[in-house]
Parts: structure tokens; sequence; C-alpha cells
């Protein structure tokens, strides 16, 4: 008879083989002398040497269980000199392998911080990063990028147009006043204008004085930039003052800007109609001369990518009103706009959508 112990550690299977021969021979050995037992005393000896090899037996496997036990909790030091079940160990090799394969199979994947930028974006990064100018090719303002960001003067000397390498130490250098070390005024203008844009000094706009496109460009984006529509008012003129708050309106939406404007008979339209679009707010087109309103009105709600829905209370019109209603109940998937409108008819068309 073989009794197996098999206890489960950390890593494997123990298993103690106990053999305890002749166990057939003991009982009927035990047997015999408890038959013989009212025979005489001879016989009780032997009865107690039996009796107490077997429990000798059980004590043993005990005190080895319960050393076993105090390994798996660590209160002793196994000496394991015991044979592994061939069947288990080769369940633990297969297991590993899984869990190996599972491993190399969800290695994790290097993703750069540059990954999310593409083309130049992601040249300007890879350039920042490594502080290899090499990433920039031959791309300007890449270059003047990591001039101003290392202050490195020796890489403007790639270029070979004079404003090109003006305007690139100048950044370099965060000097405004290296743009005067040319005979050509075109060429200092268009340095003064690249290093406003590199460095945010908005007063060497002043300095543009040849090239008048630049010259407003350069305070629009100083209005836009700064927030403040005053650069606007430095000194442009008043027409060229108009195309500054155009484009500041358009890139902020504020209308209230429009109200400066010098030209209004030609410049108020645009000044209302290109962020009404921009923005998706209809209620600027009530801005708009009258016969030019519903031009305005029709291509906002049409061609905006997405309408201003709190926009919609603001319109003036009620039957454009209840237009922008259906509109953003649609765009926003909400029936609650529909109980807005003021048409019964129009009322009706909005929830039928969503029947």
């Amino acid at each position: 008879m073989s009794i197996y112990v098999f206890v489960l550690t950390q890593d494997r299977f123990l298993n103690f083989t106990y053999e305890i021969r002749n166990m057939k021979q003991v009982k009927k050995s035990v047997q015999r002398a408890k038959y013989n037992l009212g025979k005489g005393p001879l016989f009780i000896g032997a009865f107690v040497v039996l009796a107490v090899a077997f429990l000798a037996v059980l004590l043993i496997v005990g005190v080895l269980f319960s050393e076993e036990m105090d390994i798996r909790f660590g209160t002793t030091n196994p000496l394991i000199n015991n044979t592994v079940d061939e069947d288990i160990a080769d369940d633990d090799i297969e297991v590993d392998d899984f869990v190996n394969e599972t491993i190399d199979e969800e290695e994790p994947i290097d993703i750069h911080v540059c990954d999310i930028y593409t083309d130049s974006e992601y040249d300007i990064c890879m350039m920042k990063e490594t502080k290899d100018v090499s990433y920039c090719k031959d791309d300007f303002e890449c270059v003047l990028e990591y001039a101003k960001t290392f202050r490195d003067n020796t890489v403007c000397d790639m270029f070979s147009l004079e404003y090109q390498s003006l305007s690139c130490k100048a950044i370099a250098n965060n000097n405004g006043l290296v743009c005067e070390d040319t005979n050509f005024d075109r060429v200092s203008d268009r340095c003064y204008y690249h290093f406003v844009l590199y460095t945010n000094n908005y007063a060497y706009c002043d300095m543009i004085k040849e090239i008048k496109s630049l010259r407003i460009d350069c305070y629009s984006y100083s209005a836009i930039n700064a927030k403040d529509v005053k650069y606007c008012e430095r000194t442009l003129k008043s027409g060229d003052k108009d195309e500054c708050y155009l484009s500041f309106v358009d890139a902020t939406g504020d209308i209230s800007i429009c109200d400066k404007l010098f030209i209004k008979d030609i410049n108020s339209f645009t000044c209302y109609y290109n962020p009404a679009v921009k923005f998706g707010r209809m209620s600027y087109c009530d801005n708009v001369i009258t016969s030019k309103r519903l031009n305005c009105y029709n291509y906002v709600l049409h061609t905006s990518e997405k309408i201003d829905v709190e926009d919609c209370d603001n319109i003036l019109d009620y039957s454009w009103r209840d237009q922008c209603y259906i509109k953003a109940s649609q765009q926003e998937n909400d029936n609650t706009y529909c109980a807005k409108i003021s048409s019964d008819s129009s009322k009706r068309s909005c929830y039928s959508f969503f029947e």
C-alpha cells in the first residue's frame, strides 16, 4: 500500500512517497494477536508491539505533513529530496511556455512623443527633441524655430537669400536691430516681420517701411496673438486699419469691432458674414444690410460645419430662428429644441425627424 502526499508549493508540486510494506501481513498479525489475547500473557506483548509500530507509521506521516505546511507558510527551510510527478511537471512546463509566449506577443510598442505630428510639425518636434537641425531639411520656418530655441546663429549661414539669413540671425540673437544690417528696405522689412512672429516683440511692426502688406499682416498678427485690437490702430491708414479689423474679427468672432470700420458700405458685410459662417452664429446676419441678409442666413444654415445652438435664441427673424432650432435638434440629436419653435408646421417637421 502506498500513501501519496501531494503538497502544492509556490512554483512546483512536491511529491512525498512513503512505502509501507506488507500491511496485509501487519493487519493479519494484529487480528491474530487479538484472537490469541485470551490464550495467555505471551500474546499480549506481540499485540502491543504491533500496535505501537502501526501508530508510529501514522505519526511519521503526520509529522512530515506538518513540516510541509510549515514550509508553505515560511516557518521552516524545506529539504527537498523527492521526485516530481512527471505529468504535473509537464503541465507546469506547458503553462510556463504559454505565459512566456503571451508576454512576448504583448511587448509594449515604443511610441515617440513626436509621432502625434505629421509633416513639418513632426520635423520641428524631432529637431527639438534631438537638437539636430538636419531634421529641418530645407524648411525655413523649422530652422528659424531651431535658432530661436537653441540661440544658435551658426545655422543661419545655410540660407542663400539675404532676408532669410538676416531673419535667422536676428531671432537667434533675440535682437531686432540685426535686421538693419542690410542696404535694402525690403530685406529689412521681411526680417522685422519674421522677428515679430518668432519673438512676439510687436513694436518692430513699426519698423516695416516699404512692404505695405507685411505691415498690415504684422499688426494683424500682433492684435490677434495679443488679443488686443489696439495694434490695428498704430500707424496704419484708415483702409489698412479696416483690413486689420477684419482679420481680428474673423479670428476672434468679436463683431463689436465691426463698428470701428471706416469703409462700412464695402466691409460691413464681410465683417459680419465671415465670422457668422466660421462660428455658426446665424444671429450675426441680423447686422447685415437687408438685401444681403437672406443670403447670409441661408449660407450659414447650410454651410457652417456646426451651428452654435445657444445662438439660435438671439436671431431676430422668427422664421430663421425656427430653422436654427430644427438644425440644432438634428445636430444635437435632441428634440427638446423643437419645443422652442413658434410655427406649428415647422414644429411638426422638427418632431417628425425623431419618429
